[in-house]
């Protein structure tokens, strides 16, 4: 591959990062300030620098951190969904059977 090609898709890999930095930190600090005010902005600044910041440390150990943790946390969302099911379930037959005595 000739260096030209190499530095076209570097420079188009690093504007994919961006545009899709851009719209995330957009959308999350959306979630805390009204879009076009001070407050939004100072926002922006704080969250994207937060980013920057544990951008650095890499995304094995992201993936080696935050994966495990959110499969924990989706296990026990898992069973307290299954518990809750099965309480309701048994909830709704005691009913039924309370109400078809009269």
């Amino acid at each position: 591959m000739s260096p030209l090609v190499a530095m076209v898709m570097s420079l188009a890999l690093i504007c994919m990062i961006y545009s899709t930095a851009v719209g995330m930190f957009f959308a999350f600090t959306a979630r805390f300030a009204t879009p076009e005010t001070r407050r939004f902005k100072v926002f922006s600044v704080l969250f994207t620098t937060v980013g920057l910041v544990l951008s650095q440390f890499g995304f094995s150990t992201l993936i080696g951190t935050v994966y495990p943790m959110l499969g924990v946390v989706g296990l026990v969302l898992i069973v307290a969904l299954g518990y809750r099911w099965h309480t309701a379930r048994r909830e709704a037959r005691a009913g039924l059977a309370s109400s078809s005595s009269y």
